[in-house]
């Protein structure tokens, strides 16, 4: 595992410049606006989650508050109803593959306004629960789900439940927002009960190039893993029968009723992303 140190901050730009062994490269643009890794880091960051150690801990609490912050701004018009539009064709399926009874539990990491709750509960699912760290987003959902649904603001560095609590839980474009997605990942694992499954679905990782301009236009680091990162995650934190998957949109964008944005700058931009698709990871937590 490669160690290095923090140096101090520009106050100015927001970004450190890190000591670096020779013959490893680094280059970091922004400390809130994500990493970007070339040379032989990369190659060892590959394996050994050395991105995610390059930073300082005592940093951990202030993104959290910069993430809430934003999301509760987008909570406050139709951003986040947007969002949840725009994820909705990517559980499709997920829903396809699971099935609740009444002992099903399912947590919802990073619900947002709680849609993709509110359709688990029309498949089946009684027993709800839903965390984001925005107080916004959890008054929205509150709007849509049943009053006995338990919904939290709060980390999931530290999820507000007992362990064993969930045969489900389910992650929609929340993890890569997370400082350290592999203590996240764990946290999960903890409440998750022997026997049930973890689903994460992102369009913000690293084979996904047409995403990589995200980083560039939020105020908060975002986590560009590989698919193999994320999958050793899993594996990592515990689980088991980790399997990745894509799921590529079927309603896109065409060229003639394109328009521009910092998300989106260009339509080979776009089409780079619809191609790539979004990345499905799942884990078991075997019997204790």
């Amino acid at each position: 595992m490669l160690h290095v140190p923090w140096s101090p901050i520009n106050a100015s730009t927001r970004s450190r410049i890190i000591a670096v062994p020779s013959g490893q490269t680094l280059a970091c643009k922004s400390e809130y606006g994500g990493w970007v890794l070339s040379g032989a880091l990369r190659e060892r960051e590959n394996s050994t989650f050395a991105m995610n150690k390059l930073k300082n801990p005592m940093l951990a609490e202030e993104h959290e508050t910069i993430t809430a912050a934003v999301f509760n701004e987008w909570s406050q018009g139709d951003r986040g109803v947007k969002m949840a539009e725009g994820h909705n064709e990517l559980l499709d399926p997920l829903f396809e593959s699971w099935v609740f009874n009444e002992q099903s539990r399912l947590l919802d990491v990073g619900c947002g306004v709680g849609a993709a709750l509110s359709r688990a509960h029309k498949s089946g699912a009684e027993h709800l629960a839903g965390l984001d760290l925005a107080q916004g987003m959890i008054d929205k959902a509150k709007e849509s789900l049943p009053s006995q649904a338990d919904l939290q603001v709060g980390s999931v560095l530290s999820l507000p439940w007992e362990g064993s609590s969930f045969s489900h839980v389910l992650s929609v474009e929340a993890l890569y927002y997370i400082d350290e997605p592999l203590d996240a990942i764990s946290e999960i694992y903890r409440v998750l009960k022997s026997g049930g499954t973890f689903s994460m679905i992102i369009e913000f990782f690293w084979e996904n190039k047409g995403t990589h301009i995200w980083a560039d236009n939020l105020p908060m680091k975002i986590t560009n893993w590989s698919e193999q990162q994320w999958c050793t995650a899993f594996s990592e934190a515990g689980f088991t029968d980790v399997t990745s998957n894509r799921v590529i949109r079927k309603s896109t964008t065409d060229e003639d009723a394109f328009k521009p944005s910092k998300y989106w700058p260009s339509y080979e931009q776009y089409t780079d992303y619809i191609k790539e698709g979004a990345l499905w990871v799942s884990g078991y937590k075997g019997n204790q």
